[in-house]
């Protein structure tokens, strides 16, 4: 019988008990170098009152950055990881003994995140470094158009797996059964029909092959079905798309409380960013723009401005570029670190958007985009955010469609904690260049692609 923990839940299971572990070691042994002695019986700092708090943070903030998920992030991404996660977990520790009137020590804390920083970093090290020293590459292959095995293949090089692509099929060709045979995972595109990719499922599950299955709409719609029976017929039921009447309370209580201690903490700084673009070049300080948020409806939307005036002027409507040379020098700062959004805050408290949502777009391309993909429509069925899950979980070059997946993942598996968790993942992408980037090319993949595609079809007409 096969084992069914393959997604390694055990060994996850393992690494976080660890991860707890050495933020209760880097405390005991920051107390024991600052206070020399461990606090004593009858205060809420004492170590055995202290440590349910410290084992529910802990988990909560893991569980937020994904700690034990780390595995394919860049080293500098696991650090951030770590480090934000410890950040959180000791100031809520402080904060729990500030309310029960416990004793701390500030050098303790200090010293005590420093220790833990490096316990934990040093254990994703060694477990990165495992994970990549047994994972072999894998020999791949694509089924899909030429436009998706395109993109299939430059992620695929993106990636730090390594993996090797083996063959490629933009056609359901006779022997790519016998193809399947000779490599360990198969890509599957979203344009190949539901009878073919059945057919490919069932041979590659009977082989113990892996399927990867580009999504579409009806695949991101059968996630987290609900089992259902008519009379004892078993069924599948798909719920609407959208938020339910608790879930929109919930969601608009959090977008109000959080949007206005937000402006009220960072209003110095904000002011400062107002005043230095004035000065700056004589112009407005915000940017307002048309944008679409849910039910199609649109908004003006707030910015810091970040461009030159009148950016668009000669140009009309068009995406933001790595180094768009309408971009001021302090645009560039305050998109360095996202401070030209602050002002969204506005918009979330006029109800137009939520901190949490699919990026509000233009109607220009809205419109666009709605004829070209399949699911982009979708993403007005709950309000536009500030962040959402396209935004941590891809690139600001990822493309539209993908963008659009992510959003409709997000609509039809909204909970609040998913919220929290991006809000969280969201200050970390702040510090990750990439992420926040314009819209650039990697010429050096795009010249592999192409290459890997010349000698398909070269393969392909010799055959013929």
């Amino acid at each position: 019988m096969r084992s069914k923990g393959r997604n390694g839940l055990t060994y996850k299971i393992i690494e976080e008990v660890i991860c707890i572990f050495f933020v209760f070691l880097g405390l005991y042994l920051a107390n024991k170098l600052v206070l020399k002695v461990w606090p004593g019986a009858g205060e809420i700092r004492s170590y055995k009152e202290l440590a349910p708090y410290i084992f529910v943070v802990s988990i909560v903030f893991f569980y937020f950055y994904d700690i034990v998920s780390l595995g394919k992030s860049t080293l500098f991404e696991s650090a951030l990881s770590v480090g934000l996660s410890l950040m959180l977990i000791d100031f809520a520790i402080i904060l729990i003994l500030w309310i029960m009137e416990g004793y701390f020590s500030l050098a303790s804390y200090v010293l005590g995140y420093i220790l833990q920083f490096t316990l934990i970093y040093i254990l994703k090290l060694i477990v990165i470094g495992l994970i990549r020293h047994c994972r072999k590459p894998k020999d791949v292959m694509v089924i899909a158009s030429r436009e998706e095995s395109s993109e299939i293949i430059k992620n695929i090089l993106k990636d730090r797996s390594k993996d090797n692509i083996k063959y490629i099929c933009y056609d359901l060709l006779d022997e790519v059964y016998d193809l399947i045979d000779k490599v360990d995972n198969v890509y599957i595109g979203n344009n190949i029909s539901q009878a073919d990719k059945t057919s490919i499922m069932e041979y590659c599950l009977e082989r113990s092959k892996t399927v990867m299955v580009l999504p579409g709409f009806y695949e991101i719609n059968l996630l987290n079905s609900q089992p259902w029976q008519i009379s004892d017929y078993f069924v599948l039921k798909v719920d609407e798309l959208g938020l339910t009447s608790e879930q929109r309370f919930i969601k608009r209580a959090m977008d109000i409380v959080l949007s206005f201690l937000i402006l009220l903490i960072m209003s110095p700084v904000l002011l400062v960013v107002a005043l230095a673009i004035k000065l700056y070049d004589g112009g407005p300080v915000f940017y307002k723009q048309e944008r679409v948020t849910e039910g199609n409806k649109t908004f003006v939307l707030l910015k810091f401005r970040s461009m030159i005036v009148d950016a668009e002027k000669l140009t009309g409507p068009v995406l933001a570029t790595e180094s768009d040379p309408r971009i001021t020098p302090i645009g560039r700062l305050l998109r360095a670190a996202r401070l030209d959004e602050f002002p969204q805050f506005i918009n979330v408290l006029k109800g137009d958007m939520s901190i949490v949502g699919p990026r509000p777009e233009r109607p220009f391309f809205v419109n666009q985009f709605n004829k070209e993909i399949e699911v982009y429509k979708y993403r007005t069925y709950v309000k536009a955010g500030i962040t959402g899950l396209a935004q941590v979980a891809g690139r600001y070059a990822t493309d539209p469609e993908t963008k659009a997946k992510y959003d409709l993942y997000y609509i039809k598996n909204y909970s609040f904690l998913l919220d929290l968790k991006i809000i969280f993942n969201t200050v970390k992408v702040v510090f990750i260049k990439e992420r926040s980037q314009g819209i650039a090319e990697d010429k050096d993949i795009e010249i592999v692609v192409e290459n890997i595609n010349e000698a398909y079809e070269e393969a392909s007409a010799a055959k013929s």
